[in-house]
């Protein structure tokens, strides 16, 4: 009998542990899609962070860039492409 109750609870636990699985791969589905969306979204296109990259060492080397005195920060729950379009904003009053 106790080896039947030990065999029930063995399987109890497998089971639990089978239903949190399929819970954390609903978790990770969604952050997956999430994330897809955020990339879609974006629009990125290709070379654009080189492009960025390149304007920004040579506005440093050129000591055109100069941190404002008040930088803009991003508010909790912002998408990355919105904390994006807030430092677009910033770096399009520094002339090239």
């Amino acid at each position: 009998m106790k080896a039947a109750y030990q065999e029930y609870r063995k399987c109890q636990a497998e089971l639990k542990s089978l239903d949190m699985d399929e819970e954390q791969k609903n978790r990770e589905m969604a952050f997956l899609e999430f994330e897809i969306n955020e990339i879609e979204k974006a629009a990125l296109v290709p070379g654009e962070d080189e492009e960025l990259e390149k304007q920004y060492r040579k506005l440093s080397m050129d000591g055109e860039l100069s941190i404002p005195s008040r930088v803009p920060t991003p508010l909790p729950g912002m998408t990355v492409r919105e904390q994006e379009k807030l430092w677009e904003r910033l770096f399009v009053s520094f002339p090239e």
